[in-house]
């Protein structure tokens, strides 16, 4: 048989019960999957270089082809050939290329992903240095400099420059503007300096980054197929929130995220009403675990916060009012009392609730803690999605929604009674997890895996087979 070479896609009457392979070699088809196998780390075997070996490959590229549809098939939003009969149908009516479309995206978490893989590949055969803690001042010269700027240069943070070997070794304000837009791509403080998380970030080998790179390729793959024409984006490990409109974005803002320990869950739902002044019924697990705890330290602070009881009997027994209740005394009314926050400036909901639709009691919500934005890392909530600019994500809903009275809701934020609001059409929400990825400059970002999703990462699970199983 001849070395592998490609060939147009049709059939063979050689070798009638192929798929993906002619005597000649593979078709047009079979390459583009065999090279989407590889970038999301799938093992195929070697294309065949004798006849004997054309069935056997053939059918571990059906096996990865159906494997790959039936996953993606999972969530009814794509409707993918599952069986070996009708895949053998449809590529007997010449529609392989087609069918290999399908299994990759549309969305640029994809598409602009999917390149960088090439670049890291070859990356990767470098043996990656690794630095070690260092101050450094301008005109500092030592091997560890000239070692951060090679990373930096390979990298793309630093452009690469003819010099020599003992200016490389020289810290310059060159050096430091690459490093800061290292620490920029990785949603590190850029400080310019070597702290330990951008120490970390940089001894990251390419080896890594790539497998980093794989992972998300495969969360893209598992996100709707369908954009909607205006939608809500929340990347949790970047702690930002975009609206974007026919794929532009329109608004963008920082969030707070749930903590690793109780973290935000992944989301596709829609943003179907709003509330100005909400009142905040916290659950049982923040009451006994914090409040309580809290108004025990500084007796009365539930008070000063605008808490209440609310009788959690519908007989109209009234709400009442706290004072300085001792422990037990609020242990005992909370049997008969829900505890309440009034709308407020203490409120933790702040001014406005944007309300998505969830099992797990999940909102987005503004804050009166407005400092907690500056930090880097913001995975400090019980959950929901705190957000830095509330009203403008209402000024976007508002701008979807012509039906929205902008008078009823102007006075509504002026005074401080709760009041909820409905949109007529849900707007589309999904809240996702990447930790990689191109943004609208084209520059490549890393994030810290805060919840260890990336750690938890398996090709066979993603498959729904067990670790070593044939394909």
């Amino acid at each position: 048989m001849p070395t592998a070479t490609e060939v147009e896609d049709g059939g063979s009457t050689s070798f009638p019960g192929l798929i993906w392979f002619n005597p000649q070699g593979p078709k047009f088809p079979a390459l583009r999957l065999r090279k989407l196998a590889i970038d999301l780390g799938i093992m195929l075997p070697p294309l065949p270089q004798t006849a004997v070996e054309l069935t056997s490959v053939d059918e571990a590229y059906s096996a990865v082809y159906l494997q790959l549809a039936r996953k993606l098939s999972q969530n009814g939003a794509r409707a993918l050939v599952t069986s070996i009969e009708s895949l053998r149908q449809r590529a007997g009516n010449g529609d392989l290329d087609t069918m290999v479309a399908e299994l990759t995206s549309p969305w640029p978490q994809f598409q602009n992903l999917r390149p960088m893989l090439s670049y890291y590949r070859e990356l990767s055969r470098y043996e990656w240095p690794s630095l070690t803690p260092f101050e450094f001042r301008l005109g500092h010269r030592t091997a560890e400099i000239a070692k951060l700027r090679w990373m930096l240069t390979q990298l793309g943070d630093l452009k690469p420059r003819k010099t020599d070997s003992y200016r490389d070794a020289i810290y310059d304000p060159g050096l430091k503007l690459g490093l800061q837009h290292f620490q920029a791509r990785h949603g590190l403080e850029q400080s310019g300096k070597l702290d330990p998380r951008t120490l970390a970030a940089l001894n990251t080998s390419p080896g890594e980054r790539l497998l980093q790179i794989q992972t998300n390729l495969w969360r893209a793959l598992s996100l709707p197929v369908a954009l909607p024409e205006a939608y809500i984006w929340i990347n949790l490990p970047e702690f930002q929130l975009y609206a974007l409109e026919q794929g532009k974005n329109v608004l963008q803002m920082r969030v707070i995220v749930g903590s690793a320990s109780t973290p935000t869950p992944l989301l596709e739902t829609s943003l179907t009403h709003f509330t100005v002044n909400p009142e905040w019924r916290p659950p049982a697990s923040i009451i006994y675990r914090e409040l309580l705890p809290n108004n025990v330290r500084d007796p009365g602070l539930l008070a000063r916060q605008g808490f209440v009881l609310h009788s959690l009997s519908s007989d109209g027994v009234p709400s009442l009012a706290l004072g300085r209740e001792t422990p037990e005394q609020l242990s005992t009314l909370l049997r008969q009392y829900s505890l309440v926050q009034a709308p407020g400036p203490a409120n933790a909901l702040g001014k406005l609730r944007f309300s998505i639709r969830n099992d797990e009691a999940i909102y987005l919500h503004d804050t009166p803690v407005k400092s907690l934005f500056s930090q880097t890392g913001r995975a400090l909530s019980h959950g929901c999605i705190r957000l830095e600019d509330p009203k403008g994500l209402l000024a976007f809903l508002q701008s979807k929604a012509p039906d929205l009275d902008p008078k009823a809701i102007s006075l509504a934020l002026k005074l401080t009674e709760p009041r909820d609001f409905v949109l007529t059409t849900p707007i589309a929400v999904i809240v996702g997890y990447q930790t990689a990825w191109v943004n609208s400059e084209g520059i490549l970002q890393f994030r810290e895996d805060i919840y260890g999703l990336d750690r938890q990462h398996s090709v066979w699970a993603e498959l729904g087979l067990n670790q070593g199983s044939a394909l």
